[in-house]
């Protein structure tokens, strides 16, 4: 085992702070003015905040590229050979489907 490794661990842990990065902590904070959260006991978490609209705009934006061009997972990693991930999934005589993750490397001759 390497020396640097040997010292490394035995090496002191950080000390332990305050809750947080210096002193931190959610309780502290005053609440958002527009919350509408009831109280909970002293062990619960209470999560408080509203759902934005659905951005479709931005997916149609993103259909559009793709739509275009494609992402492909190809590359060429040199001496002529590409390599290819992708994924397949093929039926199985008993109904079941069977879903591949394959990486393809092909070299022209």
């Amino acid at each position: 085992m390497s020396w640097t490794l040997i010292i490394l661990a035995q090496a002191a842990p950080a000390p332990i702070g305050p809750a947080g990065a210096a002193g931190f902590d959610l309780k502290d904070m005053p609440p958002h003015a527009e919350a509408a959260c009831g109280e909970g006991a002293d062990s619960d978490i209470v999560v408080c905040g509203r759902r934005g609209g659905p951005d479709h705009a931005h997916y149609l934006k993103m259909e559009k590229v793709f739509r275009e061009a494609p992402i492909r997972a190809e590359a060429n990693i040199g001496g002529g050979v590409r390599a290819k991930a992708h994924a397949d999934s093929v039926a199985m005589p008993n109904g079941q489907v069977s879903k591949r993750a394959l990486i393809t490397l092909t070299k022209p001759f």
